[in-house]
C-alpha cells in the first residue's frame, strides 16, 4: 500500500489510465506486459492485474501471448463517443451547476481565475481549464453518469490530449475567464455557454488532429 492506501495494482492502473488519457500511448499501439513492469518498477502481476481490470472497462483489448492494444478506432467511432462524451459531460455541468453552493461557485470561480495568473505555462492553463469542469461535474454527484464520462474520454483519449494542446492556453484562458464571470454573476446560462465554446474548440482541434494522423503514414506508433 502506498501512503494513500491504494495497492500496487491501483498505482499502476492509475499510472496506465493517465499515460492513455494523457495521449503518451496511443490507439492502436501495442504494449508489453514486461517493458510495462520494467517501467513502472514493479512486477508483472500487478500489470497483469491493471491491464485486467482496464479491458474490463473497455480501455484495452487484450490478446493470448500477452499482447495488449489500446483500441483504435475509425473516424465515425471517434465522432460517436466524442458526441457521446460531449452530451454526458454537458448533462453533468448542467446539474453541477443547479447543485452549487454559494461557496462551491466562489472557489470554482477563484480556480478559474488563476489561469490569468499562469498565462505563461500554457500546459499549466490547460490543467486549469479541465480542472475547472471537473469541478462542476462532481457538484453533480452522478456516479453514473461520472463513470459513463469516463468511459467516453478514455475512448477518445488520445485525440482529445491532442485536442487540448492544438486548442491550446488561448482557449483555456478565454473559458476559464468567461465561465469565472458567469459564476460570479450568478449566471448558469453564460456558465453552460462558455463551456460549450470551449468543447467546440478542443473537438474541432481534436477531429482535426486525428485526420492529420489518418493521413500520415506510420503515425500510430507500434512499440514491442
Amino acid at each position: 500500500m502506498d501512503p494513500a492506501g491504494r495497492s500496487i495494482q491501483a498505482r499502476v492502473r492509475d499510472s496506465i489510465l493517465q499515460a492513455i488519457l494523457s495521449g503518451a500511448i496511443h490507439p492502436g499501439q501495442r504494449l508489453s506486459i514486461q517493458t510495462l513492469a520494467d517501467t513502472l518498477g514493479v512486477s508483472t502481476t500487478p500489470i497483469r492485474e491493471a491491464l485486467s481490470s482496464l479491458a474490463g472497462d473497455g480501455v484495452l483489448d487484450l490478446f493470448p501471448g500477452g499482447i495488449v492494444i489500446v483500441p483504435a478506432m475509425t473516424r465515425a467511432q471517434f465522432e460517436q463517443w466524442l458526441w457521446l462524451r460531449r452530451v454526458i459531460e454537458s448533462r453533468l455541468i448542467e446539474r453541477g451547476l443547479e447543485r452549487k453552493t454559494p461557496s462551491d461557485a466562489a472557489a470554482i470561480a477563484d480556480l478559474a481565475g488563476s489561469v490569468a495568473r499562469n498565462t505563461l505555462d500554457p500546459a499549466l492553463c490547460v490543467e486549469i481549464g479541465a480542472a475547472v469542469i471537473d469541478r462542476i461535474v462532481t457538484l453533480a454527484n452522478d456516479s453514473v453518469l461520472e463513470s459513463n464520462l469516463r468511459r467516453a474520454r478514455i475512448r477518445c483519449a488520445a485525440a482529445l490530449a491532442e485536442g487540448q494542446r492544438r486548442a491550446g492556453a488561448e482557449a483555456a484562458i478565454r473559458f476559464a475567464a468567461a465561465i469565472a464571470d458567469a459564476l460570479r454573476g450568478g449566471s448558469d446560462s453564460d456558465a453552460r455557454i462558455s463551456h460549450g465554446r470551449y468543447l467546440d474548440g478542443i473537438d474541432a482541434a481534436a477531429l482535426a488532429g486525428m485526420g492529420a494522423c489518418e493521413a500520415t503514414p506510420g503515425c500510430v506508433d507500434f512499440s514491442t
